[in-house]
């Protein structure tokens, strides 16, 4: 998603994984991302996020998915690119 008022941009990266497997799901997540991350940022020279929406089967709902939809305000400007 990209913001066009403040020239950011958000990478949404949503997983569906079971409970037991939660943990594990949100570690590798943060792992692969980092180096994406980097990159993006020095290439760009803007705000770069990565936002990770976790969710189990069960319904729970980690931290991290709630700092991410915290950090994620949809507001007029904001636009989808695929």
């Amino acid at each position: 998603m990209l913001d066009r008022n403040t020239k950011a941009a958000y990478l949404l990266d949503v997983a569906i994984s079971n409970s037991h497997s939660l943990y594990s799901t949100i570690t590798g997540k943060l792992k692969k991302y980092t180096d994406i991350k980097e990159k993006s940022t020095t290439i760009w020279q803007n705000a770069y996020y990565v936002v990770h929406l976790v969710l189990s089967t069960t319904g729970i709902v980690p931290n991290k998915s709630h700092d991410g939809l915290k950090l994620l305000i949809l507001r007029p400007g904001l636009y989808i690119v695929t």
